[in-house]
């Protein structure tokens, strides 16, 4: 008789039989809960977005457009400053141009010291001597003579040109003279100034009467249109 057909030996004394193995259809099924499911998720930490890697183009054309701008901006700024400084000096040519006008056409005989210092203040150069001369020359004996007194309004004036220190300018005015020989009115008597800068100050160098052929040259004025010197009345 072999191994195998040999009935199981009986247990011996003192020793547990072996529990017999449950077979598989008596085999108790144990729950064993399930193991939760994890997603893959990457737990490192997000770091910083990655930079905006524009075209070095675009940025160059940026670049470029900005300093055209202030380029721009700046020329506007000279362009204009200069622009108001030439309407400032042109406005204050026109200014003197119409004060001298007014004070030279203006004056009585009562007071004429009082509207030589009103010319004189507003000329130089060759003019102002030949003005001096004028009165002292019997202008202002002649004036008070005929019992003269003007007025003078204007009513125009015309800057032409202003280089540097030297400017031009005609004025428009109508001239009422008044004495012993009855009154006289002058309408639109044309008289061209010539202008230079003293000392920051605009002042009359020259005078030209521009009253061709017309009758009733306004006093004070001179009487042909190639001289600067003051003319007596008539």
């Amino acid at each position: 008789m072999t191994s195998e057909e040999r009935p199981d030996a009986a247990p011996q004394e003192g020793t547990s039989a072996p529990a017999p193995k449950p077979s598989a259809p008596d085999a108790v099924a144990v729950d064993t809960p399930a193991a939760d499911v994890v997603p893959d998720i990457d737990t490192e930490p997000a770091g910083p977005p990655p930079p905006d890697r524009r075209p070095r183009g675009l940025v160059v054309a940026c670049v470029a457009l900005f300093v055209v701008s202030v380029a721009l901006g700046i020329l506007t700024a000279v362009l204009a400053s200069r622009l108001d400084r030439e309407v400032a000096t042109r406005d204050d040519v026109e200014e003197t141009a119409g004060r001298f006008a007014t004070a030279l056409l203006t004056y009585h005989f009562q007071d004429l010291e009082r509207s030589k210092q009103a010319v004189l203040e507003l000329s130089t150069g060759n003019f102002r001597r030949e003005y001096e001369q004028a009165f002292s020359g019997g202008l202002d004996v002649l004036i008070t003579e005929t019992k003269a007194a003007s007025e003078g309004t204007v009513t125009d004036i015309f800057v032409s040109d202003v280089e540097d220190d030297t400017a031009s300018a005609i004025v428009v005015a109508d001239v009422r003279v008044t004495g012993t020989a009855g009154e006289r009115r002058s309408a639109s008597s044309y008289i061209q100034l010539e202008l230079v800068r003293v000392a920051g100050r605009w002042r009359v160098d020259g005078v030209t009467n521009l009253n061709f052929g017309q009758n009733g040259t306004p006093t004070g004025v001179p009487s042909t249109p190639t001289t600067t010197t003051t003319a007596p009345p008539r």
